[in-house]
């Protein structure tokens, strides 16, 4: 029985870091290509000023949700 306890927990340590590799990989790459697609769209001052835009959202909704969860 604890043979299979160990199997478990060894099999969901790699899903856990599959699915870390997964988000990091989904976190680095989309952005990229986004800005990228806009830049082709509407030029790079523009899309680099969106891209900044949407980065300062994101930080205000963490620190509002932050702020809540105290």
């Amino acid at each position: 029985m604890l043979v299979l306890a160990d199997t478990s927990a060894s099999q969901q340590a790699t899903q856990a870091s599959a699915g870390y590799f997964l988000m990091a990989y989904l976190g680095f790459s989309i952005p990229v290509i986004t800005t990228g697609v806009l830049i082709d769209a509407v030029g790079h001052t523009l899309a680099l000023t969106l891209f900044g835009l949407a980065l300062l959202v994101g930080v205000i909704v963490t620190l509002v949700l932050l702020r809540k969860a105290r």
